[in-house]
């Protein structure tokens, strides 16, 4: 049995220490195991161990979105204007697995750079809202003042998920809206509508 070295509700963390033999029940219901090592003033680790065996049934919606959802998308260029590394990397792998080219920009004033420097390189922006130095919005208002981007299609990407944020990316001269944490279909079926493929 677990208990705790010091069993006042009035300590540091408080609490009545039933978090530790819940978890014990628990784990015990679905058959697992949990183990403690524990160093008084020092603190404790533990392990929990289940018997689950492994399963692809959770991965295979989002796997058959990339190979069966939009071949059309093969060869698509890119370009991603996302400030966020991990969500940078999350998008990039799942357009590349798609077949799609990927250049990255780290937020909407290098986004501008990059399209102004090669016009005729990307098919589609896909844009994040909130970035430093400049955000999506204002990057694509800057755009769509430039005559060779009046047609661009741009996408937003953003966790803002109200109807007013989606309003006001429409506004701003953005094709369409993908919200975040970004869903594989979700997020090629927009390309697909944007780009007519």
């Amino acid at each position: 049995a677990f208990s705790q070295a010091d069993s006042s509700t009035t300590r540091r963390y408080g609490g009545t220490g039933l978090g530790l033999t819940i978890c014990r029940h628990l784990v015990g219901m679905m058959g697992g195991d949990i183990k403690v090592d524990s160093q008084v003033g020092a603190g404790s680790s533990f392990r929990v161990t289940l018997p689950f065996g492994r399963s692809d049934a959770a991965l295979a919606p989002q796997s058959r979105a990339l190979r069966d959802g939009h071949p059309e998308l093969a060869g698509l260029r890119v370009l991603l204007a996302e400030d966020n590394p991990t969500n940078r990397l999350v998008a990039t792998r799942i357009l590349e697995k798609a077949g799609i080219a990927v250049t990255s920009a780290e937020n909407g004033a290098e986004a501008l750079m990059r399209l102004e420097a090669a016009p005729e390189a990307f098919d589609a922006v896909l844009m994040d809202i909130q970035m430093p130095v400049m955000d999506g919005i204002a990057a694509t208002r800057r755009l769509r003042t430039n005559p060779r981007f009046a047609a661009l299609p741009i996408i937003a990407m953003t966790a803002d998920a109200m109807a007013e944020d989606q309003q006001r990316c429409l506004d701003a001269g953005m094709q369409d809206y993908v919200p975040k944490p970004v869903s594989v279909p979700v997020l090629l079926a927009a390309l697909a509508r944007a780009t007519r493929r």
